[in-house]
């Protein structure tokens, strides 16, 4: 059975856990789609500062944010699997593929 989810409420509370140990976060977006493979996903964008160096967007120094996101979603809710993404603000704006389509480039870029 389906678990009704309140994302905002979610990514309200996800952004203020987020932000105590990492500060760029500026805003935390959550929309429920269906990952490559059609299962439930919720997708987490980690939305920071547009003036983050290219250097900190690096896996090894993103990899705790996305880590605690994915981990703070999986403690929330159940039904659909968390993957998280970190964007800048302007990056986000900018946006224009659907989670899903997203999520089927990464994965048939891996």
């Amino acid at each position: 059975m389906s678990q009704v989810v309140d994302l905002e409420a979610m990514s309200r509370e996800m952004a203020n856990d987020i932000r105590l140990g990492f500060p760029t976060v500026r805003r935390v977006m959550l929309e429920q789609g269906f990952d490559s493979t059609g299962d439930a996903a919720l997708f987490i964008w980690l939305l920071l500062d547009d003036d983050v160096k290219d250097k900190d967007l690096a896996w090894s120094a993103i990899q705790p944010l996305v880590d605690e996101a994915e981990r703070i979603a999986r403690a929330r809710q159940n039904d659909a699997w968390p993957y998280a993404r970190v964007r800048r603000v302007s990056e986000w704006s900018q946006r224009n593929l659907s989670p899903e389509e997203e999520a089927a480039e990464e994965a048939s870029q891996a």
